[in-house]
C-alpha cells in the first residue's frame, strides 16, 4: 500500500485509471493535496498551519518551498526554534572578552534585534557610511556567517544608530546626576571640509569608585561667528541640556576668545554660588598648546634647515618610484628597516620633531641619494643634519612632557607643577650659554615660557592638585619655588597657595558637613584612664598617649594631612604609583580632603580630549561625517565615545606592511 503523502494516483476526465507516480520533491513531506468536487488535484494544504496554496500540475512548488524554507508558516517556524533550542550546540558566552574568568557556559540562540544592534555600533564605532549595510561583499559575508540575519536600508540603520544615542545618552546623563561630582570641562573648535565650525565640549570626572572618566558631552555646530560670547552661550546651552550647574574648571587653548569664554562663565555661575573660591579659578589654559608656542618661537633659530628637511621628506613621499629607490639606498647604508618618513603639520611642533626624527634615522640613504639623483634638488646639507640632530635632542624633554599633558585616562593635574618645572630648569640651564644655537634657542623659549608663567601664570588649582599629591604636598612646591625665585618671592607664593588651599577646605568643609572622624576619641580615652593608682600601668605614658590624642582632635583634616610624612616613592617607581587608588585608601581617614581630591584630581591640563573629537588623525571631520545633518554628526560622534568607553582602538593608518619592510630590491650600489 502506497503512502498518500509520497504517491498519488492520477485520473483523467473519463476516470480510466494510470500507473501511480511517486511525487519525488521534498516539499510534499510539508505538504498535501487536496482534491477538488470534480476529483482533480488543484490545491495543496500545508500540513502545518494548513493553509491552501494552487499547485497545477505544470506550476512548479518554488512557491510551497518558500513558505517552508523562509519560515513563513508560523507553527513550522516554531517548531524549529524550539527544534534548535534543544539541540544547539553549548557555548562560552563572555561578557567582557578581557575577563574570561566571568565566562559562563549558554546555548546560543540568534537574535535579531541584538544583531541590528551591534551593526549599528561597528558603523558607529568605525565611522563607516550608512550605506555600507547596501555592500553587496558585506552582505555576502554575513549571509555566509548567518543567513537567518534580515539586513535593513540605510535609513533604518541610520534610526537604529540614532537610538543607540538616546539610550547611551539617558544612560550618561543618570550616572551624572547620581554622582554629582564637580565637572571639569575640556572644550575645543574647528572647521569642517564643508566649512561649518563645530564644536566639541568634553566632560571629565572621577567616580564614587575613584575612576576617571572622559566623556564628549556635546559635538555642535556654532551658527554664528565663533566669538567668546556667542561660544559662552552655546556652552551655557549644553550644560543646561545636561542639567550641569557644579563646575570645577573648564581648559581651552589660548585664544582670546575664549578668556571671554571664561569670564562670562564666571558670571553666570559664581551669581549662583555653584564654583570653588568664588570662580576665580575657573579657566586653565591648554599647556599643550602653550609648549606648542614655546617651542615654535626656539626652532624659528633653524627655519632654513628644517625647511630643506621637509622638502627633503615631501620628495620621497611624493612618488612610490622614489620610496623604492629610496629604499634601497638605505639597503645599501645597512640601515634598518622601519616605518617610512613622516611629514609634519607645520603648525605642530611635536609633528615637526617626529619628522626630523624620521628624517634623521635615513641621514647617510639621504646622502647616497644626493649623489645620484639629479631631480633631488636643495637637498640638506650636513650643516643642515647637524643642527636637526642637536634640536631634536634638546626637544625630546618637551616631546615626553607633552605626552603626559596629553593624556586622558590619568590624572595630569597633580604632575604638572612637576614637569613644568623641568622645563623650566632645562631652558634656564641651556640658555647660558648664548654663544651657541641652543642657547639662543633656549633664550627665547624662556622670554615665551615666562609669559606664561609669570604674566598668564597658571591656575591656582593645579598647585593645589600637587599639595593633594602624597608624594610631594607643600614640601615640593617650597622646594620649587625657592630654586625658581629668591627668598622673597617664594615665600609669597608659598604663602598664597596655603591660604587658598585653607579657604578651599573650609569651603568644602561646610559643603560636605562631614564630621572629624577623630570626635569622639577623647570619651573612649576617658573611659580607659584608670581611677587607682595602680603600679602596673605607666601613667606617663597613659598621659603623653592622652595628650597627642588632644592635640589632633584640635587639628583639621588639612593639618593631619600636611603634616604625615611623605608617601614613600621612589624615583624608579614614580612613574607607577596610582594617586587615584592611594586616595581610595584613604578616603576614610581623610573624606573631606577625599572630596577635595575627586574634583581636583580631575581637571585636564590640555584639552587635547576634545580635540581628539574631530578626529585622532587630523583634527578634521571625515567626508562622509561632513555631508551629514550636524544633529546626526553630533549623534555619531558622542555616542562613538561612549561606546569606546575609553578603550584603546587600533589606528590601522600606522600599520607598517611586514612583506614591504622585507622586499628585496635589485640594484647597483
Amino acid at each position: 500500500m502506497v503512502e498518500e503523502d509520497t504517491t498519488t494516483t492520477c485520473l483523467n476526465h473519463d476516470t480510466k485509471r494510470k500507473r501511480s507516480v511517486k511525487l519525488r520533491s521534498e516539499v510534499w513531506n510539508h505538504f498535501s493535496k487536496v482534491e477538488n468536487k470534480d476529483g482533480t488535484k488543484a490545491k495543496c494544504k500545508c500540513n502545518y498551519c494548513k493553509k491552501a496554496f494552487s499547485c497545477p500540475s505544470k506550476g512548479g512548488t518554488t512557491h510551497l518551498l518558500r513558505h517552508i524554507t523562509e519560515l513563513k508558516c508560523p507553527i513550522y517556524r516554531k517548531m524549529q526554534t524550539n527544534k534548535n533550542v534543544g539541540r544547539s550546540q553549548t557555548l562560552i558566552h563572555v561578557e567582557d572578552k578581557k575577563q574570561i574568568q566571568d565566562a559562563r557556559m549558554v546555548s546560543w540562540q540568534f537574535d535579531q534585534v541584538k544583531s541590528r544592534s551591534d551593526l549599528a555600533e561597528l558603523i558607529i564605532v568605525r565611522e563607516l557610511p550608512f550605506s555600507f549595510v547596501d555592500d553587496p561583499t558585506f552582505r555576502k559575508f554575513v549571509l555566509n556567517l548567518c543567513p537567518k540575519f534580515k539586513f535593513v536600508s540605510r535609513n533604518t540603520i541610520k534610526s537604529d544608530c540614532l537610538k543607540i544615542y538616546q539610550t547611551e545618552k539617558k544612560r550618561l546623563k543618570d550616572t551624572l546626576q547620581t554622582l554629582s561630582p564637580r565637572i571639569c570641562l575640556t572644550t575645543d573648535t574647528w572647521t569642517s571640509k564643508t566649512e561649518l565650525p563645530f564644536m566639541a565640549l568634553t566632560a571629565h570626572f572621577i567616580d564614587d569608585s575613584w575612576k576617571l572618566h572622559k566623556v564628549i558631552l556635546n559635538f555642535v555646530i556654532v551658527p554664528v561667528k565663533a566669538s567668546g560670547e556667542n561660544l559662552a552661550d552655546i556652552i551655557t546651552n549644553c550644560l543646561v541640556e545636561w542639567n550641569i550647574e557644579k563646575i570645577c574648571t573648564i581648559t581651552m587653548d589660548n585664544h582670546s576668545a575664549n578668556d571671554i569664554v571664561a569670564e562670562i562663565l564666571s558670571e553666570q555661575y559664581s551669581s549662583r554660588d555653584l564654583l570653588l573660591l568664588g570662580g576665580r579659578h575657573l579657566q586653565v589654559r591648554c599647556w599643550c598648546h602653550v609648549l606648542n608656542l614655546i617651542v615654535q618661537e626656539g626652532i624659528g633659530e633653524i627655519k632654513d634647515s628644517i625647511f630643506r628637511v621637509r622638502k627633503a621628506v615631501k620628495y620621497i613621499k611624493a612618488s612610490p618610484k622614489r620610496k623604492l629607490e629610496f629604499l634601497q639606498y638605505a639597503d645599501q647604508e645597512r640601515i634598518p628597516r622601519g616605518k617610512m618618513l613622516v611629514l609634519d603639520l607645520c603648525t605642530r611642533w611635536n609633528s615637526t620633531y617626529l619628522m626630523l626624527e624620521s628624517a634623521l634615522h635615513f641621514r647617510k640613504a639621504y646622502d647616497r641619494m644626493r649623489s645620484r639623483d639629479m631631480q633631488f634638488k636643495d637637498p640638506p646639507l650636513a650643516e643642515d643634519w647637524e643642527k636637526a640632530s642637536v634640536i631634536h635632542k634638546f626637544l625630546e624633554t618637551f616631546n615626553i612632557v607633552t605626552k603626559i599633558f596629553s593624556g586622558s585616562e590619568y590624572c595630569t593635574a597633580n604632575v604638572f607643577f612637576r614637569e613644568v618645572y623641568r622645563i623650566l630648569i632645562l631652558l634656564r640651564e641651556t640658555s647660558n650659554d648664548l654663544s651657541t644655537l641652543l642657547g639662543k634657542m633656549a633664550f627665547n623659549m624662556l622670554l615665551k615660557f615666562e609669559k606664561y608663567w609669570l604674566d598668564k601664570e597658571p591656575n591656582l588649582l593645579l598647585s593645589v592638585a600637587l599639595v593633594l599629591d602624597p608624594r610631594y604636598k607643600l614640601k615640593y612646591l617650597e622646594f620649587c619655588y625657592m630654586k625658581i625665585y629668591d627668598n622673597t618671592l617664594a615665600t609669597k607664593f608659598t604663602n598664597r597657595v596655603k591660604c587658598e588651599l585653607k579657604n578651599l577646605f573650609d569651603e568644602y568643609s561646610i559643603t560636605c558637613q562631614v564630621s572629624n572622624p577623630l570626635e569622639g576619641t577623647s570619651k573612649i580615652l576617658k573611659e580607659i584612664v584608670p581611677g587607682d593608682n595602680s603600679s602596673k600601668i605607666d601613667m606617663m605614658a597613659e598621659f603623653y598617649k592622652f595628650a597627642e590624642q588632644e592635640d589632633a582632635i584640635n587639628k583639621t583634616e588639612l593639618e593631619l594631612y600636611l603634616e604625615e610624612k611623605l608617601h614613600p616613592g621612589q624615583i624608579v617607581q614614580e612613574d607607577n604609583f596610582n594617586i587615584l587608588d592611594w586616595w581610595k585608601l584613604y578616603a576614610a581617614k581623610y573624606p573631606i580632603m577625599a572630596r577635595m581630591a575627586r574634583d581636583i584630581l580631575a581637571i585636564p591640563v590640555s584639552s587635547v580630549a576634545s580635540e581628539s573629537a574631530f578626529s585622532t588623525g587630523g583634527r578634521v571631520l571625515n567626508k562622509f561625517r561632513s555631508s551629514l545633518l550636524p544633529t546626526t554628526v553630533e549623534a555619531l560622534i558622542c555616542s562613538q565615545d561612549w561606546i569606546r568607553g575609553g578603550e584603546i582602538q587600533c589606528d590601522y593608518g600606522d600599520e607598517f606592511d611586514d612583506d614591504f619592510s622585507r622586499l628585496k630590491i635589485s640594484g647597483k650600489s
